[in-house]
């Protein structure tokens, strides 16, 4: 880190600008990180800098904070270090400091960028004289006619040789271009990522350059079998072992005499299966996806594979507190959508307004979110809404060429580029449980 007074006011000045500039508009935590290692390195304490002290002295985590189970300081860090660049490719092309974040650790390094009229020194050429070259006399020689046929068997040898090693470049030629034609047909046979639109492909990036395999999670409600009488469901009963729990299940039973209920989650609303439906359309023939009900889903899967989340909260809040990011905005069941950093004269909550007995009609609030998993090497991507109209609206947001054209506008930084980790909130009415308008209402990325 340098240390020379000289340097220290034009670098602050920078961070100040990095701070200010509308690439780190969007992105509160990353606003903060940068200005609590900018103040540290300033101060003469970036020595000292680890990942506990960020987390709890620039993010208020608790002092049981354990970076070994929490990886959403380094998740930032590695999030800070690309914004950096994204900011030096755009807005600041042309400033007179550059700030950069090196990997390893978390002290800033700042450095005087070269003018472009700068040039190395000119090497010239030595120039070297030609050798002169004397003629030798040579005497006449007698050769023995025994060294010429021991001469002539070797020429031939290494004909025989020179023949066999250019038949065996020859058949490696050809064997390199029938495996160039058999690789050349496989990719035109296939559907690749770049018969996507630009901004479906900038969108769907993080999944399909990935190596994971791909699994969609959709909510597989429990429903009770009540003998003799029929199928029925209590909405805030997820779990068979809650059946005998639910007032409202046992005076169902009770009314209507009916006893030993059994559970069944094979069930899933037809607007899950749609959205699953516009998934597999837009990727099954580029990604190997699979699909796994909710209560099956397990904490491996989620560490070992890319997940999309189609549902309530109700079905994977379990899993989304647990992420080493959250994000501002979570699905609260039948209330909709809660914002816990409101921007000045926002709502705290995106309130739902579900009229059921209207012919399943209202309107609902979708949020869409971009997250990292517990190890941050796999991609997480939740559509949550309290109805599956919304779910059904903000699926079609990232599979339709045209709604997705509308996202990029409102979403792409300065770079140009599709921001990594984010939130998406959607507003959607819907008719007889099918959207029938949406609209953008915000976005943060983190």
């Amino acid at each position: 880190m340098p240390k020379a007074k000289a340097i220290d006011e034009p670098a602050k000045a920078q961070i100040d600008r990095i701070l200010r500039s509308e690439c780190f508009q969007s992105s509160e935590s990353l606003r903060r990180l940068l200005k609590f290692l900018g103040d540290k390195a300033f101060c003469g304490e970036a020595h000292e800098l680890k990942e506990y002290t960020i987390a709890v002295d620039a993010f208020g985590k608790p002092p049981s904070y354990d970076p070994r189970h929490d990886s959403s300081i380094r998740i930032m860090a590695g999030r800070l270090r690309e914004k950096l660049e994204d900011y030096y490719e755009a807005e600041g092309k042309d400033e007179p400091v550059v700030i950069d974040l090196p990997k390893g650790g978390f002290r800033l390094h700042w450095r005087d960028r070269p003018s472009p009229h700068d040039s190395g020194p000119f090497v010239e050429r030595a120039k070297v004289e030609p050798a002169k070259i004397e003629r030798a006399n040579i005497e006449p020689v007698n050769i023995d006619p025994a060294k010429i046929e021991l001469a002539k068997v070797g020429r031939s040898i290494r004909i025989v040789l020179v023949a066999l090693v250019c038949g065996l470049v020859g058949v490696t030629i050809w064997a390199f271009h029938i495996r160039t034609q058999l690789r050349e047909e496989r990719e035109r046979a296939a559907v690749r990522p770049a018969d996507l639109t630009p901004e479906l492909r900038a969108m769907w990036a993080p999944f399909l350059r990935s190596k994971q395999h791909l699994l969609i999670s959709v909510n597989t409600p429990l429903f009770v079998l009540l003998p003799a009488v029929g199928w029925f469901r209590d909405g805030r009963v997820n779990q068979a072992e809650d059946v005998s729990k639910s007032p409202l299940i046992g005076a169902v039973e009770k009314t209507l005499k009916a006893e030993n209920p059994a559970t069944s989650d094979y069930w899933t609303p037809f607007g899950q299966l749609n959205a699953v439906f516009m998934l597999e359309k837009l990727l099954g023939r580029q990604l190997d996806i699979s699909l796994v009900k909710s209560d099956e889903l397990s904490w491996r899967q989620l560490s070992q594979n890319n997940v999309i989340l189609i549902g309530p909260s109700s079905a994977f809040d379990h899993y989304l507190t647990e992420l080493p990011i959250r994000g501002d905005l979570s699905v609260s069941e039948n209330l909709g959508v809660i914002d816990r950093n409101p921007k000045p004269g926002g709502p705290q909550i995106y309130r739902d307004e579900l009229l059921y007995d209207k012919s399943d009609s209202g309107l609902t609030y979708a949020l869409i979110s971009h997250l990292p998993s517990q190890l941050g090497d796999n991609e997480i991507e939740y559509f949550g809404c309290n109805d599956i109209a919304g779910c059904m609206a903000a699926i079609r947001w990232y599979a339709d060429p045209a709604s997705a054209h509308r996202l990029w506008s409102e979403m792409k930084e300065p770079s140009g580029k599709f921001p990594l980790y984010y939130q998406i909130l959607l507003k959607v009415r819907f008719q007889g449980g099918v959207p029938i308008e949406s609209s953008y209402v915000l976005h943060r990325d983190f």
